[in-house]
């Protein structure tokens, strides 16, 4: 996203394209970052409404204000955005990548494979690209063709972290947990400060019956991170350094867009704490409870099905 943001800023020079448009999306630009949604949109809207704008200007800010519509939850008009800049830039491969993430968040599975396919025929080695379908597959409960997503993420790109990080929490779901730590380690070398990762790892090593070594190991990671960094709070719950009740808290810091998410993942991590615990009624309630938040996209979600799956059988 951000890429593209900077690509904006250096296509002002380039062509002959009035001031009032290229003001509005300078300033939809600076509405976006400072995360003000409904500004940018409203500015964007102006800028692309105006027909002063050149095809390449014109295909970006169709892709720019997808993006703040995703941010924003409304994936249909983030989608209808990237199809757009599409159009406008038939080999636009990020505008198809991030149409296919917001697909993903719909639960439109095929839509979104078809998607991240129109990026990969562009760009095949879209190191990116791989790692998101690999996320579709997981969301979709496609565990190993996932993993051969990720396996061709990081060919492309060995220091894309989250590639390792997913990679591992399909492992997770198969059982493969020496695989999952391995991985879970791979993605801390990258990102020493992934939250995520430590979380996941520690799930991973107490899974396969290591869980004070992996109680050890995020311990050692933890006092590094801000402890108002979400999700440090669940972290510190996993590991009996903070309540249930502290982690609902940070629920209410998180603005509207993020809440959903947010709720998704600490009912997650909630239960995984009482299934540590052996309190597996109560894992399942929580577990239920994070299905039932819908954010379909959260590798939690998923998590809670498959925990759900194990503790029904």
């Amino acid at each position: 996203m951000y890429r593209l943001i900077a690509a904006f800023c250096l296509l002002i020079a380039a062509g002959p394209v009035r001031a009032d448009a290229i003001d509005d999306a300078r300033a939809a630009l600076v509405a976006q970052n400072n995360n003000d949604l409904d500004g940018a949109i409203r500015l964007y809207t102006q800028a692309i409404q105006s027909h002063e704008l050149n095809t390449r200007f014109l295909a970006i800010a169709y892709y720019n204000r997808g993006n703040v519509h995703f941010v924003a939850g409304d994936y249909r008009s983030a989608i209808t955005d990237y199809d757009s800049a599409a159009v406008i830039k038939p080999d636009y491969a990020q505008a198809h990548n991030n149409q296919g993430n917001a697909y993903v968040a719909l639960n439109a599975y095929q839509d979104a494979l078809a998607a991240f396919d129109a990026a990969i025929r562009i760009k095949a080695d879209y190191a990116l690209a791989y790692k998101n379908r690999g996320n579709a597959h997981t969301a979709a409960g496609f565990f190993e063709l996932a993993i051969a997503d990720y396996d061709l993420a990081v060919g492309f790109d060995p220091d894309l972290a989250k590639a390792y990080n997913n990679r591992a929490n399909a492992n997770y779901f198969l059982g493969r947990y020496p695989q999952a730590l391995e991985d879970y380690e791979a993605a801390l070398e990258i990102d020493p400060f992934d939250i995520y990762s430590m979380l996941w790892r520690y799930l991973a090593a107490d899974a396969g019956g290591h869980g004070e070594a992996g109680r050890a190991a995020v311990l050692s990671r933890l006092y590094d991170v801000e402890p108002d960094h979400w999700p440090a709070v669940a972290a510190r719950h996993l590991l009996g350094r903070a309540t249930a009740e502290e982690v609902l808290a940070e629920i209410d810091a998180a603005g509207p867009v993020e809440r959903a998410g947010r709720l998704c993942e600490a009912y997650f991590y909630l239960a995984q704490a009482r299934l540590i615990a052996g309190d597996r009624q109560g894992a399942s309630r929580l577990f239920e409870s994070a299905v039932a938040t819908g954010v379909v996209r959260f590798v939690e979600y998923v998590g809670a099905t498959v925990a759900l799956k194990r503790l029904s059988q």
